[in-house]
């Protein structure tokens, strides 16, 4: 199953002109009379609020000379033997900590993963040894390795290239600790979805070329007691998605997101510089949602949306796109050759991070029919708003809904209009917001 095992525990080396960016430590000698210099001992340091234990959802940490225990199967970090143990942590209310999980079970100190609920359930802790690393039954493991689990509440592209893969691409730049064949260890069952398989394959590759490992599969596999590894990064869970008021904003991630783009379209060898010389208009065809085996959110009349684009704009190309029949590849390449792209939200709408500087999404809201935070009843919501903050070289153009009447019911007993309702597009708001995207991208 592990074919290239071999090759995880060999040194990487490097030429001067692909060094990894890394920080440089200080190591200097001085406990040699209580201390055996050739032991080896953990260390970590971590990204986030060290004052406060319960910001585990924020934190993103590096641990050097931390081993699996298969027996125990826990991970376990090893300080020097002392008397009085000193701390490891500290927080505003417990003050100096010892150890890192506060309940003693191995969770509650950094979050792994992005699933919403209950997230408690996905955080990580190591257990505090107070002994040398050990040196005796022991794989140690030079490239660097993740501990991760990809979120099953929503299999949709949206989440999971920019949230899900995007969130060990994030602790990786947050830490600058690098490796480009980082190994990424799911923490449960590799799910078997095939939309996840997809992504895996053609997107998660651009981070590494190994597979997705089982965790204890893999560490088992070795077949001795201690796996222990000179790089682990755990952390860095990012929601992009939930509104504002609810979650912390993440700062100056703006950076980092168009870099994962970059770093996706050159994994395709397509140019993520590239700007179309003439319009294009792309217009999704939403055939089905991964909740339901028919469309929702969508277009209503797209028909007569199709129709209208290309009767009013004769010199402009339209492309009107099933998604799901193409590669990312093929996706992305339509993306960056697009200057207006009309679409529903959603998942479809997911693709536009890789349209090119300047371009213009125009994406239906819908009609709030309950108060939810940020937003009353009535007003008229875009979808992905708190998501679409995060892109400034995609001009937004939302599509706002003004009563109910530009609404219909996605299915019988739908309830719901923010999942289960579809937009009736009206032709001449259409027009002008295609109008103004196009004043928007004269010289």
């Amino acid at each position: 199953m592990f074919s290239n095992l071999e090759q995880i525990t060999v040194e990487r080396t490097y030429s001067d002109e692909d060094e990894p960016k890394k920080l440089p430590q200080i190591s200097i000698p001085y406990f040699r009379s209580r201390l055996n210099s050739s032991r080896r001992y953990s260390k970590f340091r971590c990204a986030g609020n060290d004052n406060h234990l319960r910001s585990w959802q924020q934190r993103v940490c590096v641990f050097n000379n931390i081993c699996y225990n298969v027996n125990n199967q826990h991970f376990e970090y090893y300080r020097y033997p002392q008397i009085q143990p000193k701390p490891v942590f500290f927080d505003a209310a417990k003050r100096m900590l010892t150890e890192f999980s506060p309940n003693g079970d191995g969770k509650g100190f950094v979050l792994y993963s992005i699933s919403r609920t209950p997230r408690w359930l996905f955080t990580w802790a190591p257990f505090m040894i107070d002994t040398a690393v050990p040196t005796e039954n022991v794989t140690r493991l030079s490239n660097l390795h993740t501990l991760w689990k990809v979120s099953t509440n929503d299999y949709n592209i949206g989440h999971m290239i920019w949230e899900d893969f995007f969130m060990i691409y994030y602790a990786m730049e947050r830490m600058q600790e690098f490796d480009d064949s980082i190994v990424i260890m799911h923490a449960d069952k590799i799910p078997s979805h095939p939309l996840f398989k997809k992504l895996q394959k053609e997107i998660l590759s651009a981070l590494t070329p190994r597979p997705i490992v089982e965790q204890k599969t893999y560490l088992s596999s070795f077949k001795t007691r201690y796996v222990c590894f000179n790089r682990f990064i755990i952390g860095g869970s990012i929601l992009l998605y939930q509104p504002r008021n609810t979650v912390i904003h993440h700062r100056d991630v703006e950076s980092l997101l168009f870099n994962w783009r970059t770093m996706i379209i050159h994994h395709f060898k397509l140019d993520p510089k590239y700007i179309p010389t003439k319009h294009r208009i792309t217009i999704s065809n939403k055939t089905d949602s991964a909740w339901t085996r028919v469309a929702r959110r969508n277009i209503a009349n797209l028909n007569d949306i199709v129709k209208f684009v290309k009767q009013t704009y004769p010199t402009i190309e339209v492309n009107v796109v099933v998604w799901k029949k193409l590669s990312f590849r093929e996706q992305v390449d339509i993306m960056l050759k697009t200057t207006i792209f009309i679409t529903p939200s959603g998942g479809v709408s997911m693709m536009a991070p890789f349209l090119p500087i300047g371009a213009h999404i125009i994406t239906p809201d819908f009609l709030s029919d309950r108060d939810m935070p940020g937003f009353k009843k009535g007003e008229s919501v875009a979808l992905e708003g708190n998501f679409w903050a995060y892109w400034p070289h995609v001009h937004k153009d939302y599509y706002q809904i003004f009563s109910r009447k530009e609404q219909v019911w996605d299915f019988a007993n739908a309830a719901y209009s923010r999942d289960e309702a579809s937009v009736i597009m009206n032709t001449t708001r259409l027009g002008m917001l295609i109008d103004k995207a196009l004043e928007d991208m004269s010289p």
